[in-house]
């Protein structure tokens, strides 16, 4: 059985599980120890399913919301609006889920208290809580959930297939304990367990000279080759705020590589601009702020095995 004592998840032994250095003083949940016992004993009487059955949480009527249930799609083994009715079906004790998606649309949607109950009853689920469009700032005005649960609504697809991976493995879950570093460092590692893109053609072109150093060092760590972009298969574009040249320099990069895939890589488009620039000849508009993870998953998205936004 484990116990949360001091900011870390314990052993009845006293051995530290995982220890975190960022972690927020209120973090202490209260653990449901007949959910822990039905974990475990289907952890260990069971074989571990190939395929995650999920609770799913969040409002239908937000306009995004379908895109996070597309997610689960034959997958989903209860959906709910609000903590409040995920706490009843739980405390039914009908079912158990192998996973929790959540979907918040905007700020303080979800009461502290309900956060604090769902994680002491599922501390031991796949958790995965994705942010909307309204909720960028939410990790830096507050911090209800887990950080190491958190992904925006850009990054849900990749990370719902992450956490597949990480259960066919039989890997542990993320514990609601874990610091931003850790958290890190735990997606660094999985990301390198991504199969390689070997071969497969690339090119990089950019406004600022070492951010696209950078993006080309992650290419070639992924097995890819450097290209000039009308031999490449897929090309990055990398942009700070919008530039009058930005807008030819896709259309050029189009009529040079009509059936490159074209991404442009820019945290400082407005949402117009970034319609712009999709029109212009784009397939897609990623952010730079985990452009680690975004640019690893569309490399391997294009060797048929990962899933591409």
């Amino acid at each position: 059985m484990l116990r949360f004592a001091r900011g870390c998840w314990m052993a009845n032994s006293g051995s530290e599980i995982c220890a975190g250095t960022q972690r927020r003083a209120h973090t202490r949940y209260s653990l449901e120890p007949r959910f822990l016992a039905l974990h475990q004993l289907r952890s260990m009487v069971f074989d571990t399913p190939q395929t995650l059955k999920w609770l799913l949480i969040g409002d239908a009527n937000s306009p995004h919301f379908e895109r996070v249930r597309g997610c689960l799609l034959g997958r989903i083994q209860q959906q709910l609006a609000t903590l409040a009715g995920a706490l009843e079906w739980l405390e039914s004790g009908q079912q158990v889920p192998d996973g929790v998606l959540v979907y918040q649309s905007f700020p303080d949607e979800f009461a502290p208290d309900h956060v604090e109950q769902m994680i002491g009853l599922l501390p031991l689920a796949r958790w995965i809580v994705c942010f909307g469009p309204w909720c960028e700032s939410v990790g830096r005005t507050e911090q209800v959930w887990p950080v190491a649960w958190c992904v925006p609504l850009r990054d849900v697809e990749p990370r719902v297939a992450r956490e597949q991976a990480a259960h066919r493995r039989d890997d542990p879950s993320w514990l609601p304990t874990m610091s931003r570093d850790e958290s890190f460092a735990r997606s660094a590692t999985e990301l390198t367990r991504a199969p390689r893109a070997q071969g497969q053609r690339v090119a990089v072109q950019g406004d600022d000279p070492a951010f696209v150093e950078t993006v080309e060092a992650i290419l070639r760590s992924q097995g890819s080759v450097l290209v000039a972009p009308a031999d490449a298969d897929l090309i990055f574009v990398t942009t700070g705020p919008l530039q009058p040249d930005m807008l030819p320099t896709i259309a050029a990069l189009r009529a040079a590589s009509p059936s490159a895939r074209l991404i442009v890589v820019s945290d400082l488009l407005t949402d117009s601009e970034a319609a712009q620039v999709r029109a212009g000849g784009a397939d897609e508009v990623i952010s730079a702020l985990r452009f680690v993870e975004a640019i690893t998953v569309r490399v391997t998205s294009d060797v048929g095995t990962a899933t591409m936004k």
